[in-house]
């Protein structure tokens, strides 16, 4: 970008609004050996359909689990208005079979459509397939919960995963700074010309 022809306010806020915030926000290892807590008889569909920020995905739905169903969350707290890229993997468990979905704030093994954000669309096992991707955006103030589950009683194992932070969206008040600035800006021009 050039900024030979800005200066002031409008030069501060353009660099503002075009600034990356990209990178690792967290990552870890979570194993579910049967000792977490139980999700009930149902677990989430897996549609084989990843959710982006260009296409967020509605609620798959449900399934039977195949005998109970654990699950272990994460809670992470980005930045405001961070687009996130959630990327997992198998480690270990010759029979794992570990699901993943994003959630808003919170997430309840009852009522496993209430808040949530987005899923890869297939589960991660030591039989394949290999690592599985998604993006949420999950607003300003608000919490990322990630729900790692079996999908069986027995499909217990490790896996590794990653949030990270892949945009530059600015929140919304940054929208009306931009157009403040720009406006000064034109103006300033503007006497500059007469």
């Amino acid at each position: 970008m050039r900024l030979s022809h800005f200066s002031g306010l409008g030069a501060i806020l353009v660099l503002t609004a075009t600034a990356a915030w990209g990178g690792i926000i967290t990552s870890g290892t979570v194993t579910l050996d049967g000792t977490e807590a139980l999700t009930g008889s149902l677990r989430l569909f897996r549609d084989g359909v990843p959710s982006t920020i260009a296409a967020p995905k509605s609620f798959p739905g449900t399934l039977s689990c195949g005998g109970t169903c654990f699950y272990e969350t994460i809670s992470v707290n980005p930045a405001p208005f961070e687009p996130l890229r959630i990327t997992y993997a198998w480690i270990s468990g010759a029979d794992a079979n570990i699901f993943l979905a994003a959630y808003l704030n919170s997430f309840t093994a009852a009522a496993l459509s209430s808040n949530y954000l987005g899923d890869p669309g297939l589960s991660v096992m030591g039989i394949g397939p290999g690592p599985q991707s998604f993006e949420v955006l999950v607003p300003s103030g608000d919490s990322l919960v990630l729900a790692f589950g079996t999908v069986s009683s027995t499909s217990l194992g490790t896996v590794s995963y990653s949030v990270e932070n892949i945009g530059n969206v600015p929140e919304p008040a940054t929208f009306g700074l931009i157009g403040a600035g720009l406006g000064l800006f034109a103006l300033r021009r503007r006497s500059k010309q007469r």
